[in-house]
């Protein structure tokens, strides 16, 4: 085998292994770079997310205690009514029962009455 041969039986793959392997290495380098920038815009979008979650956070906290303060003034409000409600309940009561001790004693007095006109009439 000459030295042609022996150069062309073997450094001519080396010589195109290397070369595809420089070029593989680039590719590769080229590659790492597109990577980090999509990271880049990844952890950017990623971050812009969080700031967009941290508000409606924010927002959903403020609706939750202004509602709370909504609950709280229904609870009051209620309260109030259903106190006004018993105290007029009672008040009604309180009528109704004199009313009542009113009529009783009016008829009481009205068969006092006729008592006195049927022992009148014996």
């Amino acid at each position: 085998m000459t030295n042609v041969q022996f150069y062309l039986a073997i450094g001519l793959p080396s010589i195109l292994v290397i070369l595809s392997w420089l070029s593989n290495r680039s590719e590769t380098s080229a590659l790492r770079a597109d990577i980090n920038g999509l990271r880049s815009e990844v952890r950017g979008e990623i971050n812009s997310v969080r700031g967009e979650i941290n508000s409606v956070h924010g927002e959903i906290n403020s609706l939750r205690s202004e509602v709370g303060n909504e609950i709280n003034s229904l609870r009051s409000e209620v309260g109030n009514e259903i106190n006004s409600l018993r105290s007029e309940v009672s008040q009604l009561r309180t009528e109704m029962h004199k009313d009542m001790m009113q009529l009783l004693t009016s008829m009481v007095s009205l068969h006092e009455r006729v008592a006195v006109v049927e022992s009148r009439q014996q």
